[in-house]
C-alpha cells in the first residue's frame, strides 16, 4: 500500500501537461487533503532532483518558503513529509494515513528535496558522492525549482533539516551567501535566504563520517549574516 502511494505520486508528479500538480483526489488516502506539486528538478544531463513542494494553506504568496534537505545519505526526505511534517502522514506499523493537524505547509511553503541524485525517486547518481557534490546538486536544485515557481522568489528562504543536514544545510547556506555577495551575480539571479534551523543534527565529523563540522568558522560565518544572534 505505500509503495501504491508513491508509485501514484511519482506518476501524477511526473506529467507534464499538468505542471507537476497532484490531486489528492486521486491518491488512496480515505479523506480529503490540499493539492500539491511533485517531480522533477533537471540539475545536469542525465541528473535530477525529485521534490515535492506543498503549498502554504495560510497565505503562500507571502508566507516563507521552508526548503528541507534529506536527513542522511541516501536517506530520503520523503520520510519526513509522510511520517510528521506532511498533511497526511502514514499511522505507524500500519499501511493506513491519518490526518497531520501539525503539518508544516498550514503556515509555510515547505519545498522537499531528495539527494543527492540517485536517492529515492531523484536519477543520475554519480559514482564518487561527496558533501560538496552533494549541497551543489540542492543549489542547482533551487534555481530550477525558482524556474518553475518564480513567485517565491522574493520571499523568505529559510534551509532546514535534521541528522546529516547538520552538514549539507550549512554547506548550502554558505554556499548562497557567498552567491549572493558575488558582484557579478544578477539580482534576479539572488536567492532570499533568511537563516537555517537544524534540528537534532550531525555537527561533528566523527558523528557521521564527514570532514566537515559544524565548527566555531561555521558559526562566525553565520553569524555574520544575520542567522546566529548568539
Amino acid at each position: 500500500m505505500k509503495w501504491l502511494i508513491l508509485l501514484t505520486i511519482l506518476v501524477l508528479g511526473s506529467c507534464e501537461d499538468d505542471g507537476d500538480w497532484v490531486d489528492p483526489y486521486l491518491l488512496p488516502i480515505g479523506f480529503d487533503a490540499h493539492g500539491f506539486f511533485a517531480g522533477y528538478l533537471d540539475i545536469d544531463e542525465g541528473k535530477s532532483i525529485y521534490y515535492v513542494y506543498t503549498p502554504s494553506e495560510s497565505n503562500p504568496s507571502k508566507d516563507p518558503l521552508i526548503v528541507l534537505l534529506s536527513m542522511g545519505p541516501g536517506c530520503s526526505i520523503l520520510h519526513g513529509w509522510l511520517y510528521s511534517k506532511g498533511e497526511f502522514i502514514f499511522t505507524r506499523n500500519t499501511t493506513s494515513f491519518r490526518s497531520n493537524s501539525h503539518h508544516w505547509n498550514r503556515i509555510a511553503n515547505v519545498l522537499y528535496l531528495e539527494g543527492p541524485a540517485g536517492v529515492g525517486f531523484s536519477t543520475g547518481a554519480g559514482v564518487n558522492i561527496s558533501d560538496d557534490i552533494t549541497q551543489h546538486e540542492y543549489f542547482r536544485a533551487l534555481f530550477r525549482f525558482y524556474e518553475k515557481f518564480p513567485e517565491l522568489k522574493d520571499q523568505n528562504m529559510y534551509l532546514a533539516g535534521y541528522g546529516y543536514a547538520g552538514v549539507t544545510v550549512p554547506k548550502l547556506a554558505l554556499n548562497i551567501i557567498e552567491h549572493n555577495r558575488n558582484p557579478d551575480t544578477s539580482a534576479w539571479l539572488k536567492m532570499n535566504i533568511n537563516g537555517i534551523l537544524l534540528f537534532n543534527p550531525c555537527t561533528r565529523g566523527e558523528e557521521c563520517s564527514s570532514t566537515f563540522e559544524f565548527n566555531s568558522y561555521t558559526i562566525q560565518a553565520l553569524r555574520n549574516n544575520f542567522f546566529i544572534t548568539k
